[in-house]
């Protein structure tokens, strides 16, 4: 659905939850050719800790922005260190403002709003209340 937002010249890569999983593997090559990801691409990557939480990450130009509707969970190291190696230098990590949930259980939703919103290149449009 979100990728149908997207103009076809995008430069935009929406990746799914299973690309943590790749990296982990090791398959990326195959995930980088399915997606045409270059060093150009904008990455949002929906993340899952644990199975308990959902965050979102943003990769771009060697820069890796996290969004978290609570407290900073932190990035799987695997993310942080393969896209270092990815772009041959020490990437820029930054928590960035996002809306704040309060209970434990809406992290999912924010988590595609917040997708949705950075698709659309529009502040955030949502919030727990």
């Amino acid at each position: 659905m979100l990728r149908e937002l997207l103009p076809s010249d995008s430069n935009i890569r929406l990746l799914n939850s299973f690309f943590v999983g790749q990296l982990e593997k090791g398959n990326t090559e195959r995930v980088f050719k399915r997606f045409r990801i270059s060093p150009e691409c904008k990455l949002i990557i929906p993340i899952n800790l644990k199975g308990q939480h959902w965050m979102l990450a943003v990769v771009q130009a060697g820069a890796i922005e996290v969004y978290d509707s609570m407290k900073y969970s932190g990035v799987p190291s695997i993310v942080s260190s393969f896209f270092m190696k990815y772009y041959a230098k020490e990437c820029k990590l930054s928590v960035c403002d996002f809306p704040r949930q309060d209970n434990l259980v809406d992290c999912g939703v924010f988590m595609l709003c917040g997708a949705e919103d950075l698709v659309c290149n529009r502040g955030w449009t949502f919030s727990q209340k």
